[in-house]
């Protein structure tokens, strides 16, 4: 598993556990017990699956199905957390005090890999929709940049899915997203975390690396931000 090799060659120590008992990794860090949880979503079997690439000579441009990926992101993180992690939380396998990751990697999912600056699983989780700017007529000047704001993603069929489960205390108990695209083919560091603002926040020192990720609330205002 490419992530417990990552943890232990930062010194961090995981803990066994008994098959099928818990989520996959236990890591003990200074005290502390850190329950990591990993998914590997595909393209989905429904209305809203994730279409392929279509490979083509000339090569031709395609349209990167945005939400349709980011409603597979959401998908995994409802499975780990509603259908397992109260579950784990009954049976008194995890404490409340313990840190809970869910770890998700999206290389089964076609176009996963193509980006924005703002990474996909961030707005997965926070009400950022398409990148907008404001054009000032008068100045002839564009002014600072933002993000439409989105809290939900419509389904072709169901219930619209929300964006903004990490401003809703029902989700306080994930303290973060790690998320990767690395297979085995392409093995590189590019892990995005994701913090939950309303979360006890997870040791300063542990997943201290790849991309950090955290919102802060300014009033009416959510701002996101790299974290240092």
């Amino acid at each position: 598993m490419y992530l417990a090799c990552t943890l232990m060659d930062r010194g961090i120590t995981i803990t066994k556990k008994a098959k099928n008992a818990g989520p996959d990794v236990r890591v003990e860090h200074k005290g502390n017990i850190i329950w990591i949880e990993a998914i590997a979503p595909k393209r989905g079997d429904q209305s809203d699956r994730v279409p392929e690439l279509i490979i083509s000579n000339p090569p031709t441009a395609q349209k990167v199905p945005d939400e349709q990926i980011i409603l597979r992101y959401r998908n995994a993180i409802s499975k780990k957390y509603n259908d397992r992690y109260f579950k784990h939380l009954e049976s008194g396998i995890i404490s409340k005090e313990d840190f809970y990751i869910i770890a998700i990697n999206g290389c089964q999912i076609p176009s996963a890999g193509a980006e924005i600056d703002l990474p996909r699983i961030v707005r997965s989780v926070l009400p950022f929709g398409c990148p907008q700017f404001t054009y000032d007529k008068d100045s002839g000047q564009i002014v600072p940049r933002g993000f439409q704001y989105r809290a939900q993603i419509s389904k072709t069929r169901g219930s619209p899915v929300r964006t903004d489960i990490f401003l809703d205390p029902y989700y306080e108990h994930i303290s973060a997203i790690l998320f990767s695209n690395v297979d085995v083919f392409n093995l590189r560091d590019d892990f995005i975390i994701v913090h939950n603002p309303l979360a006890r926040p997870l040791p300063d020192d542990f997943l201290n690396f790849g991309q950090q990720w955290k919102a802060e609330l300014q009033g009416n205002e959510v701002r996101v931000s790299p974290k240092s």
